[in-house]
């Protein structure tokens, strides 16, 4: 596993995702951070090579698996969830030993492109991708027929909803004030609008 593939919101979602036990942690923070290699770590921790990479074996599955959770946690949620887009994005690295598991996530990535002609059927190409590294990490009898399976209660929908609504409405009125209390005029809201996509676009 390259560590220094990592962005740093990668790293921050390992660290607190992953359940990495101290020995875990601190070995991804001299690979993470301070790019050390094996050898070296091995020497600052005080452990003897075979133990340091038996720790680098055990955090790299717990790695996996935390990857594998989150995207089988948030394998349907409306919206997408921020773990969800991490997750995704640290499959090459994670799994980057696993030919099958990066070939399934290609293809998955490939189908959500709205101009791809795998785009209706995406949700196969996502049942792929969990079924092969469902395998990889020892859940061979894990069939698709279960992972498709999903709950999510109407409570969970109708909150999210209200929050969206809140939000729309929210940025609305702070669109269109120049504080809570004064609102623009029409050319001034013009105005303001023009200055706020511009700012957008650098």
């Amino acid at each position: 596993m390259n560590y220094a593939d990592f962005s740093e919101d990668e790293r921050k979602f390992y660290l607190q995702e992953a359940g990495f036990d101290s020995r875990e942690e601190k070995l991804f923070r001299l690979r993470a951070y301070g790019e050390k290699t094996l050898w070296e770590a091995s020497e600052l921790m005080g452990y003897s090579p075979r133990t340091i990479d038996r720790i680098n074996r055990k955090a790299k599955k717990d790695a996996q698996l935390r990857v594998f959770l989150t995207l089988m946690a948030d394998r349907k949620s409306t919206p997408i969830t921020k773990e969800w887009v991490d997750a995704l994005n640290t499959i090459d690295v994670v799994f980057q030993e696993n030919k099958k598991v990066r070939h399934a996530w290609r293809e998955y990535l490939d189908s959500l492109n709205e101009k791809s002609p795998h785009f209706d059927s995406s949700n196969s190409f996502r049942l792929d991708l969990l079924s092969e590294m469902a395998v990889s990490l020892g859940y061979k009898n894990l069939k698709q027929t279960e992972i498709d399976r999903f709950y999510s209660p109407k409570y969970f929908g109708s909150q999210m909803s209200r929050q969206e609504i809140l939000f729309q409405e929210n940025l609305r009125i702070l669109t269109r004030s120049k504080s809570c209390a004064e609102s623009f005029t029409d050319e001034e809201y013009e105005q303001h609008y023009k200055e706020l996509m511009e700012q957008q676009g650098e």
